[in-house]
């Protein structure tokens, strides 16, 4: 008899067991449709960081190959000659208009067509 009230003892001491039903929810909204808009707003976001990160850095290289090329060697003593040539005849045709002194009196007209 002592064997048997060894074995019932736990049974009346313990309380029933309550359990919940199982639900099973995806965490990834692509699969629950659960804040779906949200999620594809914030995958269209990086999406456009990511383009704009792109363009932006392609500008930034062409524009800095432009600045490069605007400053080589050839470019600057082009740009030099070119002034100096425009400088001479500036003054070589103010020489010969209204000639070293400036004593005569003349007009002068440009057309531009």
């Amino acid at each position: 008899m002592s064997i048997k009230k060894f074995l019932l003892l736990p049974l009346l001491l313990s309380s029933p067991a309550h359990a919940s039903e199982l639900v099973f929810q995806f965490k990834n909204p692509s699969f629950s449709g659960i804040n779906t808009g949200a999620q594809w707003l914030t995958i269209e976001n990086q999406e456009t960081n990511r383009k704009k990160a792109i363009q932006d850095k392609i500008e930034a290289d062409l524009k800095s190959k432009a600045t490069e090329e605007k400053n080589s060697i050839l470019n600057r003593f082009l740009n030099n000659l070119q002034s100096r040539i425009y400088s001479q005849l500036a003054q070589q045709l103010t020489s010969n208009l209204f000639g070293d002194m400036g004593g005569e009196e003349g007009e002068f007209r440009l057309r531009i067509h």
